[in-house]
């Protein structure tokens, strides 16, 4: 989990990034609401393609595995967390939950807020929308299909902000502001989400005064220099007038068209998409297991013989199978009643819900000592404790034996992490 939202900050900085440098300046406003609209929820998804399928596509055909036709493969284990006693749930679950309730609670509140001026407002149907005038005020903003305004605004004022608030809610701006403030609710403590709100709400506003601005250009300005409206403070809603918003909606207003051939830039998402992409089916890859052949490359004891376990003259014995007939059989149980009783499931794993299965190859040296153990899985927390468990196998009884000399024999276990 913290891999996932590491990864949505990174992509959210990488695409807001891309768009201060390219794309803000232009006024192309439908396409950089499609921009940044679409490159949020983006940054959710993609990392989704790693943890998704590119994990379950390596559990399905793990690396280790394909490397070699000499292992023994032995038969797998299932290990699965207790459930005797629930785990207690750490303080960063705690402090998520909690700035998730206080963000939800927010959001309730601007809602209410709205609800309740709306009821208390007068009430006038027109096209597309229900005009609510609100009583001694100066407000001026529209949320979805409600424009809020306050009766204190002359007729010829009231013309110029109605035709700018009906863009907006011709346009479904308030639906974009909400999405963000809901992805906000699990994502509260994620600054770039806010500069996403701020960059939507400045968008929004370019593209509804280029359209009004046609009517009548210069009440137009005199509307937006004459003084600040007073509003709620909602995030929620597309406020007329906001004092920070004013000099750079005026500058845009007088800035000419940008060039058609500048439309161009926005095919670089292609290959941002493609980088993130990588990222994301990198991010859990381990070099040490991919690159390196367990059979052709030792780091110990590299001029020994290696003899697959079907071609061996005698077998390892695990310490307690001397006596057995069938000692693969009797060294495949001690390997699983090792694995069962030495096996804990790491509390970090088991707080943020990993699970999946871990490849482990190793090799019984010609000293009955356990080597080269190299293991790959969904996570590091799971493949460290796979490294462990097998770490602690004891030396066997007597090493593999071939043409009279003691030999290197490979093996491998797949070994599956299970939450109940």
């Amino acid at each position: 989990m913290i891999a996932y939202i590491l990864q949505i900050l990174l992509f959210q900085c990488l695409f807001l990034g891309l768009y201060h440098l390219v794309f803000r300046r232009t006024t192309f406003f439908s396409l950089n609401r499609a921009y940044l609209l679409g490159s949020c929820i983006l940054s959710f998804v993609l990392p989704l393609v790693q943890l998704d399928y590119f994990s379950h596509a390596a559990a399905a055909y793990p690396v280790l595995e394909r490397l070699t036709g000499a292992m023994v493969y032995l038969e797998g284990v299932e290990l699965s967390a207790g459930v005797t006693q629930p785990g207690r749930p750490g303080w960063m679950f705690i402090l998520w939950v909690l700035g998730s309730a206080c963000t939800f609670g927010l959001l309730l509140y601007k809602l209410f807020t709205l609800a309740r001026l709306y009821r208390k407002g007068k009430k006038t149907r027109a096209y597309r929308h229900t005009r609510i005038s609100l009583p001694a005020s100066e407000a001026a903003f529209s949320f979805f299909g409600w424009v809020f305004l306050g009766d204190a605004h002359q007729d010829h004022e009231a013309d110029t902000i109605l035709r700018h608030e009906r863009v907006h809610v011709r346009n479904l701006h308030s639906l974009d502001l909400l999405l963000v403030e809901l992805l906000r609710v699990p994502m509260w403590f994620n600054p770039l989400l806010w500069a996403y709100q701020q960059r939507l709400r400045e968008v929004h506003e370019f593209q509804a005064d280029a359209i009004a601005v046609l009517a009548d250009k210069k009440a137009y300005y005199e509307s937006l220099l004459s003084q600040y409206f007073g509003r709620p403070g909602l995030s929620l809603i597309n406020p007329f007038f906001k004092n920070s918003l004013i000099t750079k909606r005026i500058v845009m207003l007088q800035k000419s068209a940008s060039a058609q051939s500048l439309k161009w830039n926005y095919f670089l998402v292609v290959p941002v998409i493609g980088i993130m992409l990588m990222v994301s089916a990198c991010q859990e890859e381990q070099p040490k297991n991919q690159d390196i052949d367990p059979v052709s490359s030792r780091t110990e004891a590299p001029s020994e013989k290696q003899v697959a376990f079907a071609e061996i003259d005698q077998v390892p014995v695990y310490p307690g199978c001397e006596d057995a007939l069938d000692k693969r059989a009797c060294f495949n149980q001690k390997i699983q009643e090792h694995i069962m009783k030495n096996f804990n499931y790491p509390d970090e794993a088991e707080s943020q819900g990993i699970e999946g299965r871990v490849s482990v190859i190793f090799t019984i040296a010609s000293t009955g000592k356990i080597t080269e153990i190299r293991q790959e899985g969904p996570h590091p927390l799971l493949e460290d404790e796979v490294a462990r468990i097998i770490g602690r196998i004891p030396d066997m009884a007597t090493p593999g034996m071939h043409g009279g000399q003691a030999v290197n024999v490979p093996f491998s276990i797949p070994i599956v992490f299970k939450l109940n």
